[in-house]
């Protein structure tokens, strides 16, 4: 997308434990804003899981959040 001149500015959100691993090498030059919900060697720290992950009263069995996630949206 940077070298096609996609974007003028990007914010780019990611949600999943070690997710800061994602953005180490980013040239600060390509004008993106990452923000993530952990660090490269941490965990997200997941929240509504089992048994408070139901969607219309059924268990999805997985975490629906964690809980960087669902402080700041």
């Amino acid at each position: 997308m940077f070298k096609n001149n996609m974007y003028k500015r990007l914010v780019y959100y990611l949600e999943s434990c070690e997710s800061g691993s994602m953005f180490e090498t980013l040239d600060k030059n390509m004008n993106i804003y990452a923000v993530s919900a952990a660090s490269p060697d941490e965990s997200s720290w997941g929240t509504y899981c089992p048994p408070q992950d139901k969607i219309n009263g059924k268990s999805v069995g997985s975490c629906l959040g964690d809980l960087f996630s669902v402080n700041w949206l």
